[in-house]
């Protein structure tokens, strides 16, 4: 396995409130793989609503929702998907998320975050917001749309109304200097902000490898809670997490972390 212990990076002042965790490494007994889904396109961003899922792919430069899920004939832990699709006109899509508020998929770009609806076998896509942005990550609650952002000028997280995108609150998180590190993904659970950022490597360490960690915070001031150390990643990993509060993260290396809210962490290999 990955050994967290010998990686080269630059400590922050906060990582003594949970330095245990950084050694508890657990294989999951709660979660195995349990077999391979091979989709229509590839698929560069996805989210469910609980049921079905919706991808965005940059390849085919489409949307796609799958309806439903079937094993091959081979019987080898292998399915395949029943999908409709359409063509994604806009900037490529860096988030997608489903927003139990309003019932609706939301996906954001660098210039703007649309709703997607399925209605009547079709894929209908409305724009809400439109700005440009260098950095755009989303994540929804049941009472809110909760979106960081950040411009050569500003980095915010600010919060909206699920249905009419009406904005409600607006975090400067220039004056949270946790948030000022490499932050790749968010999500929100209850009062709890999950947020992955990549470690700062130190400037005299000749090394490629990129090591990042989830910091847990109270969504309502952004004081921290805990970090937890996760080794190392690719540059594509993405936080997401389910209704029981467990927070799920890939990190590009075949490893699947699950951690918890108070901090507990375990993972799952794939194969």
């Amino acid at each position: 396995g990955i050994d967290d212990e010998d990686d080269s990076y630059i400590p922050d002042e906060s990582e003594h409130i949970n330095n245990h965790f950084n050694t508890e490494n657990c294989l999951s007994t709660r979660f195995t793989q349990q077999g391979t889904i091979l989709t229509q396109n590839e698929v560069d961003r996805i989210a469910s609503d609980g049921e079905n899922l919706l991808y965005f792919s940059d390849t085919s430069k489409s949307l796609c929702y799958i309806t439903n899920v079937s094993s091959t004939k081979q019987g080898n832990g292998t399915s395949v998907t029943k999908e409709i699709s359409c063509r994604w006109p806009y900037t490529p899509v860096l988030d997608l998320i489903y927003s139990p508020g309003s019932l609706q998929f939301v996906c954001a770009t660098k210039t703007g975050v649309y709703t997607c609806t399925i209605i009547n076998s079709n894929i209908d896509i409305e724009l809400k917001l439109t700005q440009q942005w260098t950095y755009v990550r989303l994540s929804a609650d049941k009472n809110y749309i909760w979106l960081w952002t950040d411009t050569p000028r500003s980095s915010q997280l600010r919060t909206y109304s699920p249905k009419t995108f009406d904005c409600i609150k607006i975090f400067n998180l220039k004056e949270h200097p946790r948030f000022l590190d490499n932050s790749t993904s968010f999500c929100i659970h209850t009062n709890i902000l999950g947020t992955l950022f990549q470690f700062k490597q130190a400037p005299n360490v000749m090394s490629h490898r990129k090591i990042f960690h989830l910091t847990l915070c109270d969504s309502i001031d952004l004081h921290e809670l805990c970090t937890i150390r996760l080794g190392e990643c690719e540059i594509d990993h993405e936080i997401r997490v389910n209704k029981d509060g467990l927070f799920f993260i890939t990190n590009g290396k075949k490893r699947l972390w699950i951690v918890d809210q108070y901090g507990k962490k375990e993972f799952v290999i794939n194969f």
